[in-house]
């Protein structure tokens, strides 16, 4: 996309949410894809952030390639399987892709 059209519109979703973290917060990330924003993005300014997608071949991926210290990818389907609420306080943050 990028060398097609010179088009940013696929970092606009990590560089905004980047700006709305504060220092330290947990993130729930949903539909994470491959990890790339959760690596390049978040990690580091979160203190703790759980991404989570439904495909097997992505979140193997984000595994592999995308690991950090404080990131955890979770294989689950955000429609049947959303982890457990206790573990997510009110103040986290929640990163969903854009409609």
């Amino acid at each position: 996309m990028w060398g097609a059209n010179r088009a940013p519109h696929w970092l606009e979703r990590g560089v905004f949410s980047l700006l709305a973290l504060a220092p330290g917060c947990k993130v729930l990330e949903l539909c994470c894809g491959d990890g790339f924003n959760a690596y390049y993005f978040y990690s580091s300014r979160a203190g703790s952030i759980h991404s989570v997608d439904f495909d097997p071949k992505a979140i193997a991926y984000a595994k592999k390639h995308f690991r950090a210290e404080n990131v955890t990818y979770t294989l689950a389907d955000i429609r049947t399987q959303m982890p457990q609420a206790r573990r997510f306080p009110r103040q986290a943050e929640t990163i969903c892709p854009p409609c």
